[in-house]
């Protein structure tokens, strides 16, 4: 087995938010990532990812800490996994940039974050 899919914690980005609460990602660790991919896409996985799946909403792994254990996905959970989001830091960057150009649309007061 390929050792860079053993043992990690991994971040999973939501196109839309799953729930009531607005939660995008799940955080998660995996002795083997691709047999929990797998169940994660064939909805034996984490309940955000099954209710993600029966509503048509697409995810993707967007981060993959290697040499990770349960205590790793402790501490990168109480760090926010939002926050830890590589898809989002760059909409973020992005969004800012328009908004410091003066090329924002505003959409019922709140900015646009098409990309």
């Amino acid at each position: 087995m390929d050792d860079c899919y053993t043992n990690v914690c991994y971040l999973i980005h939501f196109d839309e938010p799953v729930n009531r609460s607005g939660v995008q990602h799940y955080l998660g660790y995996a002795s083997d990532l691709r047999v929990r991919i797998s169940q994660h896409r064939m909805g034996k996985g984490a309940g955000m990812t099954r209710n993600a799946n029966a509503r048509g909403i697409g995810w993707r792994v967007v981060r993959v800490w290697r040499d990770a254990d349960l205590d790793a996905e402790q501490a990168l959970k109480a760090m926010v996994p939002k926050n830890l989001c590589p898809y989002c830091n760059r909409r973020a960057v992005r969004q800012k940039a328009r908004l410091d150009a003066g090329q924002n649309s505003q959409v019922q007061g709140r900015p646009s974050l098409d990309v």
